[in-house]
Order: C-alpha cells, then sequence, then structure tokens
C-alpha cells in the first residue's frame, strides 16, 4: 500500500516530490506508518525506481517479438514518453544511469541486433550501427517532447524516427 502511493506520487509530480509528507498525504495518514516499513525514504525511493524500470521494459518488450522490432522499440520508447512522462523524465533524463538504459551498447538487447540485421539486410556491425543511431535519435526526440524543448508531439516524433531508421538502413546497405 505504502509502495503503491508513493508510486502514484512519483507518477504525477515526479521523483522529487516523493517524501513522507506526500507519501502521507497521498493515503490519508501520518508518516509514521512509511518509516514502520520502511528504514528511510532512500529504501522506498529505491523500491519505486525498480518498479519504474519494471514498467519500462514490460511497456517495450513485446516490440522484439515484430517484425520490425526496431522501430517497435523506438515508437515504443517515444509512447512511454507520452504516456509517463514523469517516470520517462526520471529514468532517462535525470537518473545518473540516464540513457544508458537506452542508448548504450550494452543497454539494446542483443536480439534486437540480429533482427534488425534480418530485417534489413544488413551484417552484424552495419545493423548495430543502425540501433545505436536510431536509439540515440529517439531518445531525443522523445526528451524533447517530454521537456517540450521542442514543440513536438508523439505521432510527429514517429514519423521522423521511422523516417530516420529507413534512411540510415539504405546508407548502410
Amino acid at each position: 500500500m505504502i509502495q503503491e502511493g508513493a508510486f502514484r506520487v512519483f507518477r504525477q509530480e515526479g521523483m522529487e516530490r516523493v517524501n513522507a509528507r506526500s507519501v502521507a498525504r497521498e493515503l490519508g495518514c501520518s508518516t509514521q506508518p512509511i518509516f514502520s516499513y520502511f528504514s528511510g525514504m532512500n529504501e522506498l525511493k529505491t523500491d519505486i525506481e525498480r518498479r519504474a524500470y519494471a514498467q519500462f521494459y514490460e511497456a517495450i518488450r513485446p516490440a522484439l517479438a515484430k517484425d520490425d522490432a526496431l522501430s517497435a522499440c523506438c515508437l515504443g520508447y517515444v509512447d512511454f514518453a507520452g504516456a509517463e512522462p514523469q517516470l520517462f523524465r526520471y529514468l532517462f533524463i535525470e537518473s545518473d544511469s540516464g540513457t544508458k538504459n537506452f542508448c548504450g551498447d550494452d543497454a539494446l538487447p542483443k536480439e534486437l541486433f540480429e533482427q534488425t540485421a534480418v530485417a534489413y539486410h544488413l551484417d552484424a556491425e552495419r545493423a548495430r550501427m543502425l540501433c545505436l543511431t536510431a536509439a540515440a535519435y529517439t531518445h531525443g526526440m522523445a526528451t524533447a517532447m517530454v521537456t517540450q524543448a521542442v514543440r513536438v508531439n508523439a505521432e510527429e516524433a514517429k514519423k521522423k524516427i521511422q523516417a530516420l531508421i529507413v534512411r540510415e538502413a539504405g546508407a548502410l546497405a
């Protein structure tokens, strides 16, 4: 119950607003139950961070089963950013691990490289390059969308990402 209340505060207001008082207010109780169950706010925040990553991976995982898994993963990332802007902001903009969780060589599943090689008729290294380029571009578009640094909506971002993938795949072929 406490974790759910803290997660609701996180989703609505961001991690910086998750504190004993905001969680207690969400739950309609005093702060005492929070500290009875958790040793401190850091423990609670670690729990809700794990839950946020789990929710992200749950949203993206089905994309790996698609014929064009690269496009599906990138578009799923944009959808997650639009649906969960506070979670996206924390996980991929503000977090110390940030872009490493989506754009890094070790962050993308190896099967994505393999599926991309087959889908776009590329060798392994070129498929890896395409995946990393698409991931970096997608992260930029989703970040611009969430921070409103550039006026772009999810549909525009998706069209631009798909065009980039097709263009880059053609250039690498």
